[in-house]
């Protein structure tokens, strides 16, 4: 036994009893069942109850494990309905804009057996194909200006699936809701302001979106009224008005305050016309109302003036001459800021000028240029205007213009002028009646001057005056005319000769009868006669012997009224000066007269020609003593060369004696 269990395994031997026992299960499958079948069979649907906006095909699906499924029967309505129809697609369908709502789909199926499934009902079946609605309380305001703030309500009405949610969004230009509506909408800001919104129901559907149109403004217009007036008559009064949000509604022009009645032409209008019955100051309004209600106003100051200004008080230079006669100046008074014309006229020719009077009344034109007009009488006329153009009388007045100098004067002086009258000449002639004189007198190196008046009859006649200082020879006479408006001509002149020199006269000491004589005053009589002058001798001129040395700069010694700075030459060593009682120590050339030779005064003639000698000593010794002291004056040295001119004539002379 056990060596059959340990036998080595034969595998044809295995393989020939499995082939044997697959063909017996084979055989036994084909041999007919006859066993019975009592279930019904099972159908399913693929319906899940929910809501949908689009149509559904519903498929059933049915079993049966004994004799298999012979047919499945359904019908669609209500849940109560009994099914009909043969089949296991169901295609549902809702037409478009309708809510289908509650339908049922029942159906059974019934097996080989003829065993009958019991009727099942499906999930109600919702199909909503109406995009839902939503409303705003802005209806009546959309698109319409406000003047305030806006709370906006949003409703959503929905007859099948039910709202899901509603979204909004709010901005300048229109736009995609995105926000989830959970209250009221609050709108503050000035302008448009867009607002959109759209609810989306259960099913899926959504609905159009809704733009609503917010306008606020709160703000008052803009309003200027223009500039101020000062007037006397009707004024096109242009004004200005704006509103950038909703716009400009209406206008209204009143008066706010004034004397009198104010009349507008065009009172609604932007710009009218203002006109008063009454001067004075009036306060006039004009109003503009936006098309929400704001409003806002400005005014402006109408001054009503019909009054005339007063005649200007003026006054023009007067003369006008040749200094002034292109700066001639209107002065005086008249209405404060009112404008002035005026008119300076020969009668021919006409200036005219306009300025304006200072806020404080006065009047002051100058550099007025009157030179092109004619002399004489000038008139001047001036008249003021206000500032609205009442012009008021004219004022005039007048003015005398001379720019004509006199003519040169016709004049004849004293001729000739010897020492009786030197101190007295006189000037006659002609010339412009109450010209002012001006003269001169001069011998060519000084001048005598004086003023007179022509009389009113042209006659010219000055006496009395005094040319002794002049030098003799001939003298100019020169005269000016200058008349009253300050013209001066042409100067006239006349020339007179002058001559006061007196040859001295020799004494007459004895007559060959032996008879005697009156002798005649001469320069070395020690008498200063009146006609002479003291010795100078830097002209060679005076009488020495009579009236002394003239004292002079020059003569080194420091007299009165000289001092280093006027005269160096006598002051340069003194630190006093003289006076007029100190004596003058140096030498002083004495006289020489010469004496006419003649037979009857043989005895004078005699006793002069044997003194030479002693002529000549004393002007050499004076040479010697004050050559130091006259080399620093030209007059001096030429003094001393005349001196030697003398001494060399005296030696002539002498040798001629002999």
């Amino acid at each position: 036994m056990f060596e059959d269990e340990y036998r080595p395994f034969d595998f044809m031997h295995a393989c020939t009893h499995i082939i044997l026992v697959i063909f017996i299960l084979i055989s036994a499958a084909m041999v007919p069942v006859f066993a019975e079948d009592t279930t019904a069979p099972i159908t399913t649907d693929n319906y899940t109850s929910t809501w949908t906006n689009y149509d559904w095909t519903i498929l059933l699906t049915a079993t049966d494990d004994d004799s298999g499924v012979n047919t499945t029967r359904y019908c669609v309505g209500a849940d109560t309905c009994t099914p009909d129809q043969t089949g296991t697609i169901i295609d549902i369908t809702c037409n478009p804009d309708t809510v289908c709502y509650q339908l049922y789909v029942r159906y059974h199926s019934t097996d080989n057996a003829g065993n009958n499934e019991t009727v099942k009902t499906s999930d109600p079946i919702n199909i909503d194909k109406i995009k839902p609605a939503t409303y705003d309380n802005y209806v009546s305001k959309d698109g319409i200006w406000q003047n305030e703030n806006q709370t906006i309500f949003l409703t959503a009405a929905e007859t099948g699936s039910g709202k899901l949610y509603t979204k909004y969004c709010i901005d300048t230009v229109p736009c995609i809701p995105s926000s989830t509506y959970r209250g009221p909408l609050f709108i503050t800001d000035e302008g448009i302001t867009y607002l959109g919104y759209a609810t989306t129901d259960k099913a899926g559907n959504v609905q159009d979106t809704v733009t609503v149109t917010i306008k606020i403004d709160k703000a008052s217009p803009t309003v200027d009224a223009g500039t101020d007036k000062t007037t006397n008559a009707q004024i096109l009064q242009t004004a200005t008005t704006s509103d950038n949000l909703s716009g400009i509604a209406s206008h209204n022009w009143t008066k706010t305050s004034g004397p009198g009645i104010i009349t507008f032409d065009t009172p609604t209008e932007e710009t009218t016309t203002i006109s008063a019955d009454t001067d004075g100051t009036y306060i006039i309004r004009l109003t503009a109302t936006d098309n929400v209600g704001n409003t806002g106003y400005d005014e402006m100051t109408l001054i009503w003036d019909t009054t005339l200004p007063d005649a200007p008080d003026i006054t023009i230079t007067d003369p006008i001459t040749p200094e002034n006669e292109m700066a001639v100046t209107i002065t005086g008074t008249g209405e404060p800021n009112a404008t002035i014309n005026y008119t300076i006229t020969d009668s021919t020719l006409d200036i005219t000028g306009t300025s304006t009077v200072d806020i404080s009344g006065n009047i002051n034109i100058t550099d007025i240029d009157v030179s092109t007009l004619s002399d004489g009488t000038l008139i001047v006329s001036a008249i003021l205007t206000d500032l609205i153009g009442n012009s008021g009388a004219i004022t005039t007045g007048t003015a005398t213009k001379d720019t004509v100098a006199p003519t040169a004067p016709d004049i004849t002086a004293t001729d000739p002028i010897t020492p009786s009258n030197e101190m007295a000449v006189t000037i006659t002639g002609t010339g412009e009646p109450n010209a002012t004189i001006n003269y001169t007198i001069t011998d060519g190196s000084l001048n005598i001057t004086g003023n007179a008046t022509v009389d009113s009859s042209g006659t010219i006649n000055i006496t009395g005056i005094d040319v002794s200082d002049l030098s003799d020879g001939t003298l100019t006479v020169s005269m000016i005319l200058t008349d009253s408006f300050g013209n001066t001509g042409l100067a006239g002149t006349d020339n007179t000769t002058k001559d006061t020199y007196v040859a001295p006269i020799e004494p007459i000491k004895s007559y060959p009868s032996g008879g005697s004589h009156t002798i005649l005053p001469y320069c070395g009589d020690n008498i200063c006669q009146s006609t002479e002058l003291q010795y100078d001798p830097r002209t060679d001129e005076g009488c020495e012997a009579d009236c002394g040395v003239l004292e002079y700069c020059g003569d080194n010694i420091c007299q009165t009224g000289e001092d280093y700075n006027l005269c160096p030459s006598d002051c340069e060593n003194d630190e006093t000066e003289i006076t007029e009682t100190d004596p003058i120590t140096e030498p002083i050339i004495e006289p020489i007269i010469p004496i006419e030779t003649d037979t009857s005064i043989t005895d004078t003639v005699t006793a002069a020609d044997t003194d030479t000698e002693s002529q000549i000593a004393p002007l050499t010794g004076f040479v010697t003593a004050n050559l130091e002291t006259l080399k620093d004056s030209k007059t001096s040295i030429s003094l001393v060369l005349l001196i030697i001119f003398g001494l060399l004539i005296i030696n002539v002379c002498k040798q001629k004696k002999s």
